[in-house]
């Protein structure tokens, strides 16, 4: 058959039935675009961004894009609804990729890992008829020589059926991989174990030629933008010579954060905030996710480092580690508060095919298991980072809970909020607006019950199927 079009669905969860404009675009689809024939028209829709799904639509094949995990349900149920009418469906992103089996009880066939490499594949097999059920490359994708993403798809989705338009467009990427394979993290059994790094020249054209002079504020969806530094200076050293204004955020690890030329370079070149994985300052807590290498009596130290550049820190870290107790977690807290500009409190949370997954199992600790949940696998919606999917070992599940959401209530106090405007307005005041944003909203999610509560998914599930249930009854 002749695919004449493509309907690309992100998909939310059932964790709320909100949406916003606080989303930057979805580099995926950009990808997408650009590896597709220009002749096969592609719609895009982000639930993100408030956009209810055609089920009517006359595309020849649906791809849902981006699946995570706590996502998966409503993409098994939305991949089910197209299904029944007889459409042509696949799936991708990080849930597919590390379980393409689950995956392929509601879709025909699952893509793993960078589609680069493979969606060429599916358009031909797809006109042949010969589509097979998994598609993943052999080899790591070579950086050098890809198209450039095609943003046109992300832009003005207000016009295109969306209640908002996204924070924005300017998605970029400039190395894939990571060596570190953290316990919790899927980003090394989908993105492999080595660093590739995109050439520099094509990162700069990327930016000037696809996105113009007038662009001003990007996120590098890296896991770790100056994991290589050579090539980090490299990068940031033409970005300043190119005369590059933008303002961009990313990912960092500490590991170069006393390399005061790197430091300087990043924030001549624009970097407006580095978002980076403290995680805990329990040494043992660091050693049993594989991230010994850091040294939590350096943590401050570093830090300051980063700051004293001029640039904010967003700080990650996750509670319930095995060597975790009440008290490392309020020490942890306290570091949180002298360390970061605003921060991110997460639930360990034991993602499918993960070290940390196939351990708690073994030991028979997980108390909500992603495989079970019925016809739609409903447990992987408590997969959030606010749920306590599993029993700690040195407190209850209620008191992990608890301890989350005093996290964010002491550090989003507003007197501490306040003083990390007037110092951010002084700084760097270009970060401001999102500092704010981000702490009025985790104080405004903790007054319902903390992220991610068990009663809202529950509700959200009996809502969306009283509206679309007909719809997974095959005719």
């Amino acid at each position: 058959m002749k695919i004449k079009h493509v309907l690309a669905i992100i998909p939310t969860g059932f964790l709320s039935k909100t949406h916003s404009g606080m989303h930057v675009g979805n580099l995926a689809a950009a990808i997408l675009r650009s590896i597709t024939p220009q002749d096969i028209k592609i719609k895009l829709v982000d639930e993100n961004l408030g956009c209810k799904i055609d089920f009517d639509s006359d595309a020849d094949l649906v791809i849902l894009l981006s699946v995570i995990t706590s996502a998966a349900p409503k993409a098994y149920r939305i991949a089910k609804i197209f299904k029944n009418k007889g459409k042509i469906v696949g799936m991708g992103g990080p849930h597919p990729s590390v379980a393409p089996k689950e995956a392929l009880e509601f879709c025909d066939f699952v893509g793993i890992g960078e589609m680069e490499g493979y969606w060429p594949n599916i358009l031909k097999d797809v006109e042949k008829g010969k589509l097979k059920k998994i598609y993943e490359n052999k080899e790591p994708v070579n950086l050098d020589g890809l198209p450039y993403p095609d943003r046109g798809i992300l832009e003005n989705m207000k016009k295109r059926g969306h209640k908002h338009n996204y924070l924005t467009t300017q998605i970029m990427y400039t190395t894939r991989g990571c060596p570190y394979g953290c316990a919790f993290c899927t980003v090394s059994n989908i993105y492999g174990k080595k660093y590739r790094t995109r050439p520099v020249k094509a990162v700069i054209d990327d930016i000037l030629k696809h996105n113009g002079r007038k662009l001003n504020f990007a996120f590098f969806i890296d896991d770790n933008i100056w994991a290589v530094p050579s090539y980090a200076k490299e990068l940031f050293r033409e970005m300043i010579k190119n005369k590059v204004r933008l303002k961009w955020l990313s990912q960092a690890s500490l590991t170069q954060a006393m390399d005061p030329e790197l430091l300087k370079l990043a924030k001549k070149a624009g970097c407006s905030a580095l978002y980076i994985g403290f995680e805990s300052v329990n040494p043992e807590s660091l050693k049993e996710t594989n991230k010994g290498f850091n040294k939590p009596e350096e943590f401050i130290k570093k830090a300051d480092a980063i700051r004293r550049a001029g640039i904010p820190i967003v700080g990650s870290f996750v509670f319930g580690f095995d060597s975790d107790t009440p008290e490392s977690i309020k020490d942890t807290v306290e570091f949180a508060i002298k360390s970061s500009d605003f921060a991110q409190f997460c639930i360990l949370t034991p993602f499918y095919n993960t070290v940390l997954y196939d351990r708690l199992k073994k030991e028979n600790r997980i108390l909500i298991p992603g495989e079970g949940g019925g016809e739609f696998h409903d447990n992987w919606n408590y997969y959030t980072f606010g749920n306590v999917v599993f029993k700690p070992k040195n407190m209850s599940p209620e008191k992990l809970k608890q301890l989350q959401g005093d996290a964010f209530k002491k550090f989003y106090d507003f007197k501490p909020l306040i003083r990390r405007m007037v110092n951010g307005l002084r700084c760097y005041p270009f970060i401001m607006p999102i500092i704010v944003g981000f702490g009025l909203f985790t104080r405004a999610n903790d007054t319902q019950g903390g992220f991610s509560p068990k009663k809202v998914i529950e509700e959200n599930i009996k809502s969306w199927e009283k509206e679309y249930g007909y719809l997974l009854k095959k005719n």
